[in-house]
């Protein structure tokens, strides 16, 4: 169970190790992500999902500390990631011919 929620959580570990050190980190989440699907892919059950499943957690956190790093300069930051997300969604749409 944590102490302090998420954000002020993230919020101490920037003040900590600094924005570069994070936007290193999430590079490095990213890259374990992309090796795990790759060897999920290559191996198949042989190495199990797991290791994806962690790297998609290991990326959220990630995806959760940039965007708390970007907000500070970028004003409605969910509002736009929302509507760039819609956008892309939409056109998949149109890509199935729906």
């Amino acid at each position: 169970m944590l102490i302090m929620d998420n954000k002020q959580l993230y919020i101490e570990a920037i003040k900590k190790w600094g924005i570069e050190s994070h936007l290193f980190t999430s590079i490095a989440k990213l890259a374990e992500l992309q090796q795990a699907i790759s060897k999920h892919y290559k191996y198949g059950i042989v190495y199990g999902k797991e290791n994806v499943i962690e790297s998609i957690a290991g990326v959220e956190i990630a995806l959760e500390q940039l965007k708390l790093i970007l907000s500070d300069n970028t004003p409605d930051l969910d509002n736009r990631i929302k509507k760039i997300k819609l956008e892309k969604l939409e056109r998949l749409e149109r890509m199935l011919g729906y």
